[in-house]
């Protein structure tokens, strides 16, 4: 549809993803809500979509892009979160990942081990075999 792209051969190219080509009004929305800021207004926005990209877009179209720019964010976001939170408890047969620097990978099977130990040697002979160890 040519509603969807839209570019004078007089307006700026040099923003635009490669040189030649037209910049669609979605990139055009994207870039500008990059440089403004999330929550800038559809006026601000077509100032800056006009003036950087050669584009006119009405108030009501850019209205339009951000809210699909933002619903399409937020889909992501809860797609990680869910894959994030499936993934999150180890099993008996994988590791946790490490939480950061230091962190621990904790497997079940070397937990019950330790617990084994502690429960066989008693506390403080296992907290000397692991400074023994840790040295």
């Amino acid at each position: 549809m040519a509603e969807t792209k839209s570019t004078s051969a007089a307006a700026p190219q040099g923003n635009s993803a490669t040189p030649g080509k037209k910049m669609s009004k979605m990139e055009a929305v994207r870039r500008a809500l990059r440089k403004l800021g999330r929550d800038a207004k559809p006026l601000p926005l077509q100032a800056h979509i006009k003036k950087e990209f050669g584009i006119d877009m009405s108030t009501d179209h850019i209205s339009t892009y951000k809210g699909d720019i933002a619903r399409k964010k937020a889909k992501r976001f809860a797609a990680k979160r869910a894959a994030k939170a499936a993934g999150a408890a180890p099993t008996m047969t994988e590791h946790a990942k490490p939480a950061g620097k230091g962190a621990v990978s904790y497997h079940l099977e070397d937990v019950l081990t330790a617990k084994e130990l502690l429960e066989r040697v008693g506390a403080e002979r296992l907290r000397t075999l692991i400074n023994g160890l840790a040295k």
